[in-house]
């Protein structure tokens, strides 16, 4: 029987659904909190770098794959006015955090909200112009069949742009690991009471693909031309593709 990893767990892929569904749905009302201050806000200007990468024309209608709270979807509609935007995400208790932000800044009807696996999106074929996904790739129960399902709902040429985090060598930076597997946790338990959650997410990003084998990943899916590219000496990464 093949298994996923779970951070440093291997479990069956519908035991992984079942265990990053309790994982957000026990910090969802802190989620965007618990990432400006376990990333002292570094996040914000890698999606600012994101949404500089954009072009209108992609962002016509957008899939916010693993969009949970709505950042990237509010983000891409003040910066592209009457761009349609649509997040999907497998966690409703996310979801809901994020209507709750969209009533908060008067959006009634957009943008639109689907609770919604990444493995099997129920949008027609050729159904958006881009799809973005930010930190959400490393959740994914089965990627590649997620990667297909991006290719499948994107337009010809369509554009997918993915922020994620990547595995750092265990010899680049003792600090930064100590960070990671003990101070973010720390922080995860006094903010949102579940240091297992940011004990996950610590072992998922050391678990992940690293930058090349997540872009081969992208090419074997069908989304070529891909671009990548490396913030703050390779915490995080950018990926760029298109639909071939």
């Amino acid at each position: 029987m093949q298994t996923v990893p779970f951070g440093f767990r291997e479990v069956e892929r519908a035991d992984k659904r079942a265990l990053v569904g309790d994982v957000f749905a026990g910090v969802a009302t802190r989620y965007d909190l618990m990432n400006d201050l376990m990333s002292a806000g570094l996040h914000r200007a890698w999606r600012r770098d994101l949404m500089l990468r954009m072009t209108r024309r992609d962002a016509h209608r957008t899939l916010d794959l693993a969009g949970g709270t709505g950042d990237m979807a509010f983000r891409i509609r003040r910066r592209f006015a009457g761009a349609a935007v649509i997040v999907a995400d497998a966690s409703a208790e996310m979801l809901e955090v994020g209507r709750r932000r969209a009533l908060d800044r008067g959006l009634v009807h957009e943008p639109g909200w689907i609770c919604a696996d990444a493995a099997a999106l129920p949008f027609a074929d050729r159904s958006f112009s881009q799809v973005v996904c930010a930190f959400g790739l490393r959740n994914f129960a089965e990627l590649g069949r997620s990667l297909r399902e991006v290719r499948r709902v994107l337009r010809p040429g369509g554009r997918f742009l993915a922020l994620e985090f990547a595995p750092q060598p265990e010899c680049l930076d003792s600090l930064y690991e100590r960070y990671l597997f003990e101070v973010v946790p720390w922080l995860g338990d006094a903010v949102t009471g579940r240091r297992d959650a940011y004990s996950y997410l610590a072992e998922s990003i050391r678990r992940f693909l690293p930058p090349e084998a997540m872009s081969a990943e992208l090419g074997d899916a069908g989304l070529g031309t891909v671009r990548l590219h490396r913030y703050a000496a390779g915490i995080a990464c950018l990926y760029s593709a298109r639909r071939t």
